[in-house]
């Protein structure tokens, strides 16, 4: 004989998806669900992929920034994160390859470079929001139109200090 506890929890675990063999379930907040192309469940952005790349480069501030007035140079942490709410044919995001290949164009251009010298910064203060939202910039050209929401960079100038830009990947 069935107690009614087992009826009851019988009833609350009804598969209404059986995924197919191989596919790999994801949990989200308590829900178990099979990972499959398309758009992700309320037209959230959840998936999110990205690279980390650095560079050395120097630079000087104006204004009252005490001692960064003076030439000083920074080793220079580059996070880029792309972010989508669906998978392509092939169940991924984006070509990781082509997100690392368009960071290491941008960044290998600002390598063993004084910033200030580059025609992107003539004019502006060489900050680290700057510096992130001309990388923001220039990736942003390689991947809109491709069913991204949005672009983030992060730009870290030493281990405990960094700045944030983000912008939607207009279509």
């Amino acid at each position: 004989m069935i107690s009614e506890q087992s009826a009851i929890a019988s009833q609350r675990s009804t598969v209404k998806f059986r995924p197919s063999r191989g596919t790999k379930l994801i949990g989200v907040w308590g829900r178990r669900y099979a990972a499959q192309p398309g758009r992700a469940r309320g037209g959230m952005s959840v998936y999110e992929v990205g690279v980390v790349t650095q560079f050395e480069a120097a630079h000087r501030l104006q204004g009252d920034f005490g001692p960064a007035t003076r030439l000083h140079g920074h080793t220079y942490r580059v996070e880029i994160c792309v972010r989508g709410d669906g998978l392509r044919h092939d169940y991924t995001l984006l070509d990781l390859n082509r997100l690392q290949t368009a960071a290491n164009q941008v960044v290998g251009a600002l390598q063993y470079q004084d910033l200030d010298t580059l025609e992107h910064f003539q004019g502006l203060n060489s900050t680290g929001e700057v510096v992130a939202r001309h990388i923001h910039r220039y990736m942003a050209r390689s991947f809109r139109g491709q069913g991204l929401n949005t672009l983030s960079v992060r730009v870290w100038e030493s281990p405990a200090v960094y700045v944030l830009y983000e912008a939607p990947l207009e279509m």
